[in-house]
């Protein structure tokens, strides 16, 4: 927001500054066709966009944000076509220069309503959602609990059995919560160290798990297949 603010800032005072130049020679007949006359026309241009630009990083794009935006850029696109057949070359760069502005506009304004999407990091299913439709959301604020459905076991192996460990090892699951069913798994990661206190590694096993039965925190018992 800052930057946006800084930015409308810079293009209010070269407005401020071409309408001065344009002053001093408005008295001329030819002033439309004198560079500034359209130096005042092409900071006017970048005052706006600097404005709407502005706008949207403090309100948020809407769609109807970015229906506006393509209807400014088709008519200035449209009249740039009509000017230039006869049309004196400082109307031609002006309206050359109100396309770009307009191409700008939708841009920023597109770039804004892709901001207000937020994509999970990983496939799950929300359990608890932290905002409501409308809140104002800060940067690093939860807004949802996630449960993974690529859920992990880590079992921890004694030392003396690492020699039968290896990776995508197989391993059959016990689950308390299902006592009749036979869950099978391969192990994904191997620990790179012992820990001192227990002398075991820890092993993590991936269970398949392809109707979705297990949930964090359940009571597992693992085979490892050799």
């Amino acid at each position: 927001e800052r930057m946006a603010k800084a930015q409308l800032q810079q293009a209010q005072a070269a407005v401020t500054v071409a309408q001065a130049a344009y002053n001093e020679v408005k008295g001329n007949p030819r002033i439309g066709q004198l560079p500034q006359s359209l130096q005042l026309q092409q900071a006017t241009l970048a005052l706006e966009a600097a404005q709407a630009q502005y706008d949207k990083v403090v309100k948020g794009a809407t769609n109807d944000v970015i229906s506006g935006a393509y209807a400014q850029l088709a008519q200035a696109r449209a009249q740039l076509a009509r000017l230039e057949d006869g049309a004196k070359p400082a109307q031609v760069d002006a309206a050359e220069a109100q396309v770009k502005q307009a191409e700008t506009a939708l841009y920023l304004a597109q770039l804004q309503l892709d901001k207000t999407s937020i994509d999970a990091p990983v496939t799950g299913t929300i359990v608890d959602l932290s905002v409501d439709v409308g809140n104002m959301l800060a940067p690093g604020m939860p807004v949802a609990t996630i449960m993974s459905h690529e859920n992990e076991v880590v079992i921890q192996v004694e030392e003396t059995q690492l020699a039968d460990l290896r990776m995508g090892q197989g391993a059959t699951l016990l689950v308390d919560a299902y006592p009749n069913q036979l869950f099978t798994g391969e192990v994904t990661r191997i620990a790179p160290e012992l820990n001192p206190a227990t002398r075991t590694v820890a092993v993590t096993i991936r269970p398949d798990d392809g109707d979705q039965l297990l949930a964090p925190g359940m009571f597992t018992t693992v085979e490892l297949i050799n």
